[in-house]
C-alpha cells in the first residue's frame, strides 16, 4: 500500500497510536474550515483561558493540559450526545480526548478550549467523500481545540536597537513554517511609541501562538440501506496566530507591554488534501478493523525569532 508507513495505526479494537504529522502551510486551504463547521455544525464550548495566566505561574503545561483534558472529558459527557443519537459524536471526541494529551505535551501546549460539533441538521450529519474498492466513505467534523505555544523572551538589545532604527525586522518562524510573520517597528510606532525611540537597556521581546485545530473524521458507510457509519481515519486543519511583544520597561510610556497580533496562518495535516491517500488509507483501514491518526505537529515549543534586514 503507497505510502501507508507516513502514519502510524490506531487499532480501535485493540490499541491506540498517533502519527507525527508535520504542519504544513499553503494559500489554497481554506482558513480553518470555520465557515463550513459554522454554517453546519453548533458548537459546545468549555473554555479554559481565563485559567491560562494561572496555570502558567503556578503548574507546567502537562499538569495543567492533564486538568483541562479530565474537565474536557466530563464536559463531553454532561452533554449526553449518547441519548440523542449522536453516540458517534462522543465517542470520537473521547477517543480523542485520550490522546490529546500526550500530542500537545509534545510541543508544551496549553489547551485553551475545546468544542463539541453537533450537527444542525442530523439528516445532514456526513458528507459524501469518496468511494474506494467498492466502499463508500463519509466525512465529519467532530471537535476542535485550542491551544498556546509557551512565551520566549529575547533580551538581545543590541538588536533591538537596530530594530528601531529600522535596520533589521523581527521574524517570527516555526520549523515547517519557514515565516511566521515578519514585523517591522513600525507596527509598534503607530501604537503611539516614537518613531526614533532611544530603547531602555531593560527592555526585552516576548513571542508565542495561538494554534486552533478542527478535526475531521473519514468514516467507512457500512450498509446499504440504513448506512452504519465507522470512523476509520482522522486528520486536522487549522490556524496559527502569532503574538509579537514588546515590554519597553520605560515608565514615559503609556502601556508596559505592547502586542503586536500578526496575521494568522492556514495549516494542515500533511496529507489533507490528498484524497487518493486517504480513500486507500481509510480503505485499508476498514478491511484490517484499524484507525489512521494523522494530526498537526508543530514541529517545536516555542515560536522561534530571527532579526533579518529588510
Amino acid at each position: 500500500m503507497k505510502k501507508i508507513l507516513s502514519l502510524l495505526l490506531v487499532l480501535t479494537m485493540v490499541f491506540s497510536l498517533s502519527s507525527t504529522s508535520f504542519a504544513a502551510a499553503g494559500d489554497s486551504v481554506p482558513a480553518s474550515g470555520e465557515e463550513e463547521i459554522d454554517n453546519f455544525y453548533e458548537k459546545y464550548t468549555i473554555d479554559f483561558s481565563s485559567n491560562i495566566e494561572t496555570y502558567t505561574a503556578e503548574y507546567s503545561p502537562e499538569n495543567a493540559n492533564e486538568q483541562n483534558i479530565e474537565k474536557a472529558k466530563d464536559y463531553v459527557m454532561s452533554l449526553n450526545l449518547s441519548t440523542s443519537g449522536l453516540q458517534a459524536i462522543e465517542d470520537a471526541c473521547l477517543s480523542h480526548l485520550n490522546v490529546l494529551e500526550d500530542e500537545l505535551n509534545k510541543v508544551s501546549g496549553t489547551l485553551c478550549s475545546y468544542s463539541v460539533l453537533v450537527p444542525r441538521n442530523r439528516a445532514l450529519s456526513y458528507t459524501y467523500y469518496g468511494s474506494y474498492s467498492g466502499k463508500d466513505f463519509y466525512y465529519a467534523y467532530y471537535d476542535e481545540y485550542t491551544y498556546s505555544l509557551e512565551k520566549s523572551n529575547d533580551y538581545n538589545t543590541d538588536m533591538m536597537k537596530h530594530w528601531i532604527s529600522g535596520v533589521v525586522n523581527a521574524v517570527l518562524l516555526l520549523p515547517h513554517i519557514p515565516t511566521l510573520a515578519t514585523i517591522s517597528w513600525n507596527v509598534f510606532s503607530a501604537m503611539g511609541i516614537p518613531q526614533k525611540y532611544e530603547i531602555n537597556n531593560s527592555a526585552y521581546t516576548k513571542r508565542y501562538a495561538i494554534v486552533d485545530i478542527s478535526s475531521r473524521g473519514i468514516y467507512w458507510a457500512q450498509g446499504s440501506s440504513t448506512s452504519t457509519y465507522k470512523l476509520v481515519y482522522e486528520d486536522e486543519k487549522g490556524l496559527v496566530t502569532p503574538s509579537f511583544l514588546f515590554y519597553p520597561v520605560d515608565s514615559s510610556l503609556p502601556k508596559s507591554v505592547y502586542e503586536a497580533r500578526c496575521k494568522e496562518v492556514a495549516i494542515r495535516s500533511d496529507n489533507f488534501n490528498d484524497k487518493e491517500y486517504i480513500l486507500d488509507s481509510a480503505n485499508y483501514a476498514a478491511v484490517h478493523e484499524m484507525q489512521f491518526r494523522e494530526p498537526i505537529y508543530i514541529g517545536s515549543k516555542n515560536v522561534e525569532l530571527r532579526w533579518e534586514e529588510p
